[in-house]
């Protein structure tokens, strides 16, 4: 498995959106990657973790949730 923050990041840069993760975000994204390796989590509830975060849960719809799971596996 990847690494969720280096993945979320490229991710966002990719996509061209106006805000980066803040560095309260990118804390809780490294959480999130860390429960996603232990399998404490899925990758459905990590992906569910970055939308929390800024303006993506408005940004972030069902095409790109499934681009973003492909590139997690």
């Amino acid at each position: 498995m990847k690494d969720f923050l280096t993945v979320v990041k490229k991710f966002i840069d990719e996509k061209g959106f106006e805000q980066k993760l803040s560095s309260f975000g990118e804390a809780n994204m490294r959480t999130a990657g860390r429960k996603l390796a232990k399998k404490e989590i899925t990758i459905e509830d990590a992906i569910n973790e970055l939308c929390k975060e800024r303006d993506y849960g408005r940004r972030i719809g069902r095409h790109e949730r499934a681009e973003l799971e492909k590139r997690l596996r």
